[in-house]
This record gives structure tokens, C-alpha cells and sequence, in this order.
């Protein structure tokens, strides 16, 4: 329930039931990374840090998208470096998730590596050829639209077509 009112754009609602899911499950990994997530796009990175780092204790064995959640709490925080990190372990080992592959071009562009970013973008839309920026919207329910804008605008300049 939190993860579908998050894509509704509804955050305090997804908050809500994850904290309700970890209420009667505090041992639940996913919970927990799923509400690290959801703060993240609720701009509380520090939080979505902490809760991620839980779910990774919960579970060290944890399935991929852990990473990309820490990774996007990375980016936010600005430690682009340490996102980059996890976002290249993400890509590794799943390839096919867009997702993280953008979320690494946009580290990568606020890191000034455009060329790199522009390179990886590019086989991206090999994958995906029909990959926009108006999907991306879709994919990304940030709560402040100045993040997203930001965003948007790291991967335009990584080469992602409106």
C-alpha cells in the first residue's frame, strides 16, 4: 500500500502505511527500505538514510533495489561519489533497471563526468529506445518539484530526450 500511494504522489499516506507495516512487523526489511525510500522522495534523505542502513542490516542479503534506494539518498545529499558506488554495483548486476541507470548518469553529471554520463545514456536507450524524459516524470514521484526539476535537468544534459 505505502509503495502504490507513493506512485499515487500521495507521500503522507505512503508514510503512513509504512509506518503501520513496521508497527506490526519491525523486523521487516522491505518495510524498511521502502520507507527510506519514500523519504527520500519526501526530501527527508537523513531518514531514508537511517531506515535504508536498517533494512540492509535487516537483510544482508538484500535484494538490488536497496541500492538504489541508497543511492538516490546519496544523490540528494550531494555525496554524488558515494551514489555513484552503489549505483555502478546496481548496474552490474541489474542491467535491465533504468531506474538506477539514470539515477547514476544524473550523479554522474553533478559530478562534471557529462561525457561518461552521455556514453552510459546512450546505452541505456540502446535498452530502452523509447526512454523520455516525460517517463521518467512517471517513474519518479518526487514530493518538491524543484527536485524532480533538478533532476530533469542533470539527465537532459546526460542526453535523456524530452
Amino acid at each position: 500500500l505505502g509503495f502504490t500511494e507513493l506512485f499515487m504522489r500521495r507521500h503522507e499516506r505512503a508514510l503512513a502505511a509504512l509506518d503501520r507495516a513496521i508497527a506490526l512487523n519491525p523486523n521487516s526489511a522491505d518495510a524498511h527500505a521502502l520507507r527510506g525510500t519514500v523519504l527520500n522522495l519526501f526530501d527527508r534523505p537523513n531518514e531514508g538514510l537511517a531506515e535504508l542502513e536498517l533494512a540492509m542490516r535487516h537483510n544482508p542479503h538484500h535484494p538490488n533495489w536497496y541500492l538504489l534506494g541508497i543511492g538516490r539518498t546519496y544523490y540528494l545529499l550531494g555525496r554524488h561519489g558515494e551514489a555513484v558506488l552503489h549505483l555502478n554495483r546496481l548496474a552490474e548486476t541489474s542491467s535491465e533497471l533504468a531506474t538506477g541507470r539514470l539515477l547514476l548518469a544524473a550523479n554522474l553529471v553533478a559530478l562534471g563526468q557529462i561525457e561518461q554520463a552521455r556514453e552510459d545514456v546512450k546505452a541505456l536507450l540502446s535498452t530502452f529506445p523509447s526512454l523520455s524524459l516525460k517517463q521518467v516524470v512517471a517513474m519518479t514521484p518526487y514530493s518538491r518539484e524543484d527536485l524532480l526539476e533538478k533532476y530533469l535537468n542533470q539527465l537532459r544534459q546526460a542526453g535523456v530526450p524530452e
